[in-house]
């Protein structure tokens, strides 16, 4: 009878870019909205078994980050009122997750 062992770690990035348009007919407002976003994420995982086999894995997000742009343009009179938001999200997250495969 063998007993199986295996280990196995990793690193993950994500990136991308959101884009969020909107029209506010009562306010006369258009809105648009950009966020280009990135993370990265670690793992591990341990895994044993002999007729039976299990794993255990752990999952950390080192970093998840965005640089959200909002621009507002209302048409009340001319000159049109243009108005500019820059924001720096951060989100330190850790989560543990336990998988068993058969």
């Amino acid at each position: 009878m063998y007993l199986f062992f295996g280990t196995g770690f990793g690193i993950d990035f994500f990136y991308g870019v959101k884009f969020d348009v909107g029209v506010r007919i009562m306010e006369m407002k258009g809105i648009v909205q950009v966020e280009p976003y990135g993370g990265l994420m670690v793992w591990g995982e341990l895994g044993i078994g002999a007729a039976l086999y299990g794993k255990l894995r752990l999952e950390g997000f080192i970093m998840d980050i965005g640089f959200p742009t909002k621009a507002e343009v209302t048409f009340n009179k001319f000159p049109l009122d243009v108005r500019q938001v820059y924001d720096i999200v951060f989100q330190f997250i850790s989560k543990y997750a336990v998988f068993s495969s058969p």
